[in-house]
């Protein structure tokens, strides 16, 4: 580390200068916090990690540095050139080599208390490593790489350090919200010629483990993590852990469990042996029966056009969720930025990452609390919109169901109308013969009246043989004797009177 010096010139930033005892166990923590991971950050109470740290009391930085007001050739850019200007600055300086002589190690009277001190600042920057841990577990990135043998090695990244240099690796993010929207968007093909989409979102065995069980929500990448900021309580100054919550933050966390298992079961009430977050178990979506059979409807393939409205509802859904997911991370990254601040290198111009200086345990408690209540908000919205885009591609199944009966009825139709007209074609018809003429009925008899006023013609049958000879008739009489002028109103029948001579 070189000689420690701090510097109260205004002109400094309050990033830059070291002001008093606090500082100073502030750059040594800071320093070795962000070279170990956080498993090792936890083990800062065992002496194997509490000797690499110089940990200086103020009565020692007061006896053994010296300070002084030094003048000296400072260096500055000045309209593009470099100029060198005396300067006036208090300093305080130590040899090198007798830095790691004043830990307080070394001094038999305090030598139980350097044990102590390293509990106490690890108490301090244990609870910022859960905070980061559960922040970057929001994200979750994961490297994959392919070592000598040719074997696909994973790595998180926080042992990103041990990949390959010339090792070619992909990141993915393996988090819960990166989970259901790549679970929601598998399948996709889209056919550019067309217009069409093919959707499979895998919903049947997403909430179920690689052998087949059924996942808690303690499964679930970064609920671990969120679980350590709940942990406030009953540290444990022989191994630097925290392993309770206070009275107050149970009521929170009881509060938030009820919210995490109302999202992630659809359940309303939560049973009191529901207590930590490995007890409630995630939807099984197996169960369903759309998801049995042997053609389950849940796994089947789908085809729409990408201008229907249930597949812009589909694709909305998503947009919606990565637009929640980014947002929810920023408000988490505004966190970050209230803990880690940077300086810039004087020598090398680069940045180098410290705790801010101006956090005490008070604030870093406020952000133990924001950072709680984001990563919430975070999880349940993730996890509502993937159920609703459960529902929406269930309203997809029923739309093409109903289009393949309709479909089905039509072609039942034509195919009906076809076969009657093959049969048609087939049977020969029956000659028609032409309709029987039919006698008309002979008319009713009409009454005479008493009085006929029109005029009545009788014909009369004759016989001109041998009637005609014996009365002395002509032979070529007329057959018929018209009466032309008989008008007698009373007669009602005329009968003519033939007299037959018998011989």
């Amino acid at each position: 580390m070189g000689n420690i010096s701090s510097s109260n010139n205004s002109k400094n930033t309050s990033e830059t200068k070291f002001e008093n005892f606090y500082d100073v166990i502030d750059y040594i923590a800071t320093y070795y916090i962000l070279t170990m991971d956080f498993k090792s950050l936890s083990k800062l109470s065992e002496k194997e990690y509490c000797d690499k740290l110089v940990v200086l009391t103020s009565d020692i930085i007061q006896k053994h540095f010296t300070d002084l007001e030094i003048t000296y050739l400072a260096q500055r850019i000045k309209d593009g050139l470099q100029v060198n200007d005396l300067s006036k600055e208090k300093v305080s300086f130590i040899n090198k080599g007798r830095l790691e002589g004043l830990d307080i190690s070394n001094d038999t009277n305090k030598s139980i208390k350097k044990k102590r001190v390293c509990i106490g600042i690890a108490k301090f920057y244990v609870k910022i490593a859960h905070i980061f841990a559960a922040i970057i577990m929001t994200i979750n990135p994961v490297y994959t790489y392919k070592d000598q043998t040719g074997q696909t090695v994973k790595t998180g990244l926080l042992e990103k350090d041990k990949i390959p240099k010339r090792a070619q690796r992909k990141l993915f993010k393996l988090n819960i919200c990166d989970n259901r929207i790549r679970a929601l968007k598998k399948g996709q093909i889209i056919d550019k010629t067309t217009g069409n989409i093919t959707l499979q979102p895998k919903v049947c065995d997403f909430n179920a483990t690689k052998t087949g069980l059924d996942k808690t929500l303690a499964d679930e990448p970064g609920i671990q993590e969120l679980m350590n900021l709940y942990l406030d309580d009953n540290y444990d100054y022989s191994n630097g852990t925290f392993t309770g919550m206070s009275e107050e933050t149970k009521k929170v966390f009881l509060r938030d469990l009820k919210l995490f298992y109302t999202a992630f079961t659809g359940n309303e009430t939560m049973p009191p042996e529901i207590t930590k977050f490995s007890d409630i178990k995630l939807r099984d979506y197996r169960k369903r029966s759309s998801c049995q059979g042997e053609n389950p409807m849940l796994r089947q393939k789908y085809t729409l056009n990408v201008k229907d409205k249930l597949f812009v509802d589909y694709a909305d859904n998503i947009k919606n969720m990565i637009a929640n997911a980014a947002d929810n991370q920023s408000k988490l990254l505004e966190i970050i930025n209230e803990i880690f601040t940077y300086v810039i290198d004087p020598y090398s111009g680069k940045k180098v990452i410290r705790i801010n200086p101006k956090l005490t345990d008070e604030l870093l408690q406020k952000c133990i609390e924001k950072a709680r209540r984001f990563i919430i908000q975070l999880y349940i919205k993730c996890e509502t919109d993937y159920v609703d885009g459960v529902k929406l591609f269930e309203a997809i199944i029923e739309a093409k169901i109903l289009e393949t009966t309709e479909k089905q009825i039509k072609n039942l139709e034509l195919e009906s109308k076809k076969i009657i007209d093959e049969t048609k074609k087939l049977v020969t018809p029956m000659p028609v013969s032409a309709p029987m003429p039919v006698a008309a009925p002979a008319p009713l008899p009409v009454p005479i009246k008493e009085q006929i006023d029109a005029p009545i013609v009788v014909a009369m049958p004759i016989r001109q043989q041998p009637l005609a000879a014996a009365y002395g008739m002509p032979s070529s009489m007329p057959s018929t004797l018209p009466i032309t002028s008989i008008s007698t109103p009373s007669i009602t029948t005329i009968s003519p009177s033939i007299t037959t001579t018998t011989y």
